[in-house]
């Protein structure tokens, strides 16, 4: 699916609506549990700008919560009203949505709206989930939560904005309602010191300004103040903006000063499609703030939802968008985890599962008051010039100390290569060998990344291009290692791949001397965890693999293993890795050649050491542990009921965990079933909370690859950005390998990709080790992968083995 159509006819906004009101309205087969959540969007008045981009969103994050919810027979039902952007019909547009059986509101998007819907709300037992009120005087324990930070944050970080540049004298011009009023307050409290003073404002009547007024009274303030350091501070909407820059006389003393915005209009692109607003900007130096998209680190789904509204109404959308998608997903999972009608209920947990959401705006933890914790502002700046084109620039961000010792606020220049050509990036993958179905599964899983990407470069202005050609490993490390080789006589320095250990291995021996750099999404052998191979792994090493096995055994009982264990780098870095942390007795160890076909030798020497054990006494602590792939199904055929094999628990590792063939295999789902096969696999659910980002992969992806998206997948998306990304932070088309290195290292380490944070140890492995374990059941008739317990130890959470559903033998 090529989810960047370009739509040259932007559709008006209650074509939209209607849109999003007839899909979530089709008829799904088996009748699903609907629940209904209502919208309040401004699609008319002075807001209507925002209006349209939240229907985008509405629209494109419906289709995908649909998509998700249909799992679980459930489907979203949203009815939407236009607020008008005018508070005072926010009571009976309530009343409305009250009558529709409503009681979970998205919105509304502005704090005067919010200020009077809350008082209903609260009287009414109905939830308002703002994406972008801000008003510090709505921060209150009541039913109004809010997915943004309140204007304390912003008011903080426009003063040290302020400072920084050599502002003494500002002079705020606002919009005479809750939110102006709040920033105004909020910035006299965080700017006024002994050399730095708050004029005593212009406000203004939202719905009817008098900007020749306006202008008068600016120009007096700015006489008295003087120019050198005296700045303005607009806090208004773009319209507004657009109409008070095309009043200012050509010559004024307005335009010799420097001025700022709110973000309730930077970034917006109405102001730079005006030639006489835009051409002021520029002479003002326009400078605002605007919820963060990309500051510390980039954040891939962000971009990546921005990118997706801005298809859909063909102009870029102020990152409150955002929001607006977090606010649908947290609702929607909030409905899929309660089962009964009780609002009180459904507040406390939606309000308890936004600590565990982390979707387009980074994590959404709320406060006592139901405020967003995290704040991050974007600095952004209109550059350029009126013949060649202005765009809003990133120049610097703001750091919200809640996360840090102090206030942070810095200035960066936004990276791009500006020489134009193409990046060949080479694909290791197995397509025809024993990891073929992944293989197949990651092509097309780079396909959908590479078209991502190259317009992520696109929007930026950069030169660049990127460019994938995939060889076919057929899962063998020499010709893994000759088609390495190959690739760099094509110019491909960076490689994505290979997937397993072996093949990594193999094309380890080269890289050194070729100076290509290597990312795989799945090897995880501990013996290529060295610092200076130019190999990174976007998974933990299976040290820690090793370690959580070990610890579930014991949890469930198990003193005496047995091990079948392919032979190869894989195996045995994994059994040496378990043997170190398991406390109970290794019995007997059975290896196998990779190459090996027939297993029925195998499993008759193993069926009798198992049998010479004593089964019979031993059966609930005995267990059988397979460490290898796809062949692991072929040992299940060859053992039945009355074996002793069929009498004991058994483990695998991730190179049989999830595999479709197992359970699709009734025969075979059925031994599995039996001997409770539980296995172990790199797993994003161990982190404990809702990513939204792997539904929208599965979205994407499902339909074409059959199988949902694993972690393995989303790695594999991750890698090819991180070769984008390296290249951008270097600067060049054709840097040296060593600067490549060290410069995919800084991307990986500064970009929250589709698998969560990508932090790298000193190795430059992934640092975070998170496990699920994996046992097969029988679901009405067909055999599914369940989930029974995680292991977690990372940056931010440890907890060890957290069993989520007692099963088999424990």
């Amino acid at each position: 699916m090529n989810i960047f159509i370009k739509k040259h006819n932007i559709c008006v906004f209650i074509l939209i609506l209607i849109f999003v009101f007839i899909t979530a309205n089709q008829a799904y087969a088996g009748e699903p549990r609907i629940v209904k959540a209502g919208a309040l969007i401004p699609g008319s008045g002075i807001w209507s700008e925002k209006g349209k981009e939240q229907a985008a969103v509405i629209k494109l994050a419906v289709e995908q919560i649909n998509f998700y919810l249909a799992k679980s027979d459930i489907k979203l039902e949203l009815v939407i009203k236009d607020s008008e952007s005018n508070p005072d019909t926010i009571a009976s547009k309530m009343q409305d949505l009250k009558r529709e059986d409503v009681d979970v509101v998205i919105g509304p998007f502005t704090s005067a709206e919010a200020e009077e819907a809350v008082k209903f709300a609260n009287e009414n037992d109905m939830l308002l989930i703002s994406p972008s009120s801000t008003a510090p005087t709505l921060a209150l324990d009541d039913n109004l939560i809010r997915l943004a930070p309140n204007d304390n944050h912003q008011s903080r970080a426009m003063a040290m904005l302020l400072e920084r540049d050599g502002i003494e004298v500002v002079i705020p011009v606002y919009m005479d309602d809750v939110y102006g009023k709040g920033l105004f307050n909020a910035l006299s409290d965080n700017f006024t010191g002994r050399e730095q003073t708050v004029s005593n404002g212009i406000a203004f009547d939202p719905s009817a300004p008098d900007y020749d007024i306006i202008l008068q009274t600016m120009e007096t303030e700015i006489r008295n103040s003087g120019t050198e350091t005296a700045a303005v501070y607009l806090v208004s909407t773009a319209f507004q903006a657009v109409s008070l820059f095309n009043k200012i006389p050509e010559h004024s003393d307005l335009l010799q000063v420097n001025w700022y915005a709110s973000d309730s209009y930077t970034g917006s692109e109405v102001l730079l499609n005006d030639k006489i607003a835009a051409k002021a900007a520029t002479l003002t130096n326009l400078t605002g703030l605007t919820f963060s998209v990309h500051d510390i680190y980039f954040y891939i789904y962000s971009w990546l939802i921005m990118q997706m509204v801005e298809d859909e109404i063909g102009a870029k959308p102020l990152p409150t968008v955002l929001a607006t998608w977090d606010a649908l997903w947290l609702t929607a999972e909030t409905f899929r985890n309660v089962t009964t009608n009780d609002f009180a209920e459904f507040k406390e947990k939606l309000i308890s599962m936004s600590t565990d959401y982390f979707g387009a705006y980074g994590f959404g933890g709320l406060d006592k008051n139901g405020d967003k914790v995290e704040a991050r502002y974007n600095i952004k700046s209109v550059e350029g010039d009126t013949e060649n084109g202005l765009e809003w620039k990133v120049t610097g961000n703001y750091i919200d100390p809640h996360y840090w010792k102090q206030s942070l606020i810095r200035s960066f220049k936004d990276r791009s290569v500006e020489k134009e050509g193409t990046v060949n990036i080479g694909a290791l993958l197995d397509l025809s060998g024993f990891l073929s179905a992944q293989g197949k599964i990651n092509r097309k899983v780079l396909d959908l990344a590479s078209n991502h990407i190259n317009r992520y470069l696109s929007s930026k202005g950069s030169g660049m291009k990127l460019a994938v050609e995939t060889h076919d490993t057929i899962a063998d490390p020499e010709v893994a290692q000759e088609n390495a080789q190959l690739l760099n006589s094509k110019g491909a320095k960076v490689i994505v791949g290979p997937l397993s250990s072996s093949e990594t291995a193999g094309v380890g021996k080269v890289i050194k001397e070729t100076g290509q750099s290597v990312i795989s999404p799945s090897s995880t052998t501990p013996s290529l965890a060295l610092d200076d191979d130019n190999i990174m792994r976007l998974v933990s090493t299976d040290i820690h693999q090793g370690k959580a096995i070990a610890e579930l055994m014991t949890i469930q009982g198990i003193k005496t293993v047995f091990v079948v264990c392919r032979d190869d780098i894989y195996g045995n870095d994994l059994l040496n890795a378990f043997d170190n942390e398991f406390a109970g007795d290794i019995k007997f160890i059975i290896r196998y050649e990779p190459s090996q076909k027939r297993f029925n030798s195998l499993i008759k020497k193993l069926n009798a050491e198992v049998k010479r054990a004593g089964v019979r006494e031993n059966g609930n602590s005995t267990a059988v542990l397979a460490i290898g792939f796809g062949e692991v199904i072929d040992m299940f055929k060859h053992f039945y009921n009355k074996s002793p094999l069929a009498k004991v628990r058994w483990y695998g590792t991730d190179g049989i965990a999830l595999n479709s063939e197992l359970i699709n295999n009734k025969k075979v789902a059925a031994m599995a079933e039996a001997v409770s096969f539980t296995t172990s696999v790199y797993d994003l659910n161990a982190l404990g909370l809702f990513l939204p980002q792997m539904e929208t992969m599965n979205f994407f992806l499902e339909s074409t690859i059959g199988e949902e998206v694993s972690a393995f997948t989303a790695n594999m998306y991750d890698a090819l950005w991180i070769a984008a990304l390296g290249y951008e932070r270097a600067g060049s088309l054709q840097p040296e390998p060593d600067k490549l290195w060290v410069n995919l290292n800084g991307a990986a380490n500064w970009t929250y990709g589709m698998s969560t944070p990508l932090f790298l140890d000193a190795n430059s492995d992934r640092a975070d080790a998170t496990y699920g374990f994996y046992t097969v059941r029988k679901d009405k008739r067909n055999y599914i992968w369940k989930l029974v317990a995680t292991h977690r130890n990372t940056g931010f959470s440890t907890s060890g083995i957290s069993i989520i559903v007692a099963s088999g033998n424990q």
